[in-house]
């Protein structure tokens, strides 16, 4: 089940051309990524004239998550907010817009959300104890796909 802000940037792109459009995901940082500057991460994946990217989950990540989740400690907190706006600034002097979202829900909400995947999980748990018995099957010829050499 993918989250609201998974849904609309599959919303956005759908119709967008790939080739101009992407979507950046960035895993959480890696030991060397821990150790640069907090934005150098992000630079590459900045579009190039022409471009389109939506990051799924942007460098506000350390206001938000990495702050209450503890992956970042108070000074590394307060540099971000010192630093965000110039950042922010020179991306917009290198001819770069930038569009920021922010998405929110109630706490009620959230809670019916929370409680629709749990729902939804439970519906799917006859379905995987069965999923032996799908796979045992005998596979039609006309669906497998030929080697290809």
């Amino acid at each position: 089940m993918l989250s609201n802000q998974d849904t609309l940037i599959q919303r956005i792109t759908l119709r967008l051309n790939p080739r101009v459009c992407r979507v950046a995901v960035l895993p959480a940082p890696n030991d060397r990524e821990r150790t640069q500057w907090y934005f150098q991460r992000y630079v590459s994946h900045l579009p190039a004239a022409g471009e389109i990217v939506l990051f799924d989950r942007s460098w506000y990540n350390r206001a938000g998550v990495e702050k209450v989740m503890g992956f970042c400690n108070d000074d590394q907190y307060e540099e971000f907010f010192r630093t965000v706006p110039e950042f922010e600034r020179m991306l917009a002097r290198s001819g770069i817009q930038l569009i920021k979202y922010w998405f929110s829900i109630s706490d009620q909400e959230q809670n019916l959300r929370f409680l629709s995947r749990i729902h939804h999980l439970l519906r799917q748990m006859p379905r995987r104890e069965r999923q032996k018995d799908y796979s045992r099957g005998p596979v039609p010829q006309e669906i497998i796909v030929p080697e290809i050499y």
